[in-house]
């Protein structure tokens, strides 16, 4: 049965998945209009968060079956922070 805190974690991790691809679909436009080293590294970077957070949630909900909120609430906090990273990014992009 999927606890309070894991279901937390999941639902934070594929929210931090669905922002870093707003980002990804964002950081293309950028690359196609502007090109350049950065711009790529950008797109590096919330690839590398979209994927995090799908392996995150997915890892979360394996992880539900066989452990307790003893390892679900020390992740809370570890979840949250990618969620700030990809909200922050988000922020500064989009405007």
């Amino acid at each position: 049965m999927l606890g309070l805190y894991w279901a937390l974690n999941i639902i934070l991790a594929l929210i931090q998945a669905v922002i870093a691809l707003a980002l990804l679909a964002m950081y293309i436009q950028s690359v196609r209009a502007l090109g350049g080293k950065a711009s790529k590294l950008l797109l590096a970077l919330s690839s590398l968060l979209a994927f995090q957070g799908v392996v995150a949630s997915i890892s979360y909900y394996m992880l539900s079956g066989t452990t307790g909120p003893e390892v679900a609430i020390p992740l809370l906090p570890v979840t949250l922070l990618g969620v700030l990273v990809a909200g922050t990014l988000f922020y500064i992009v989009s405007r």
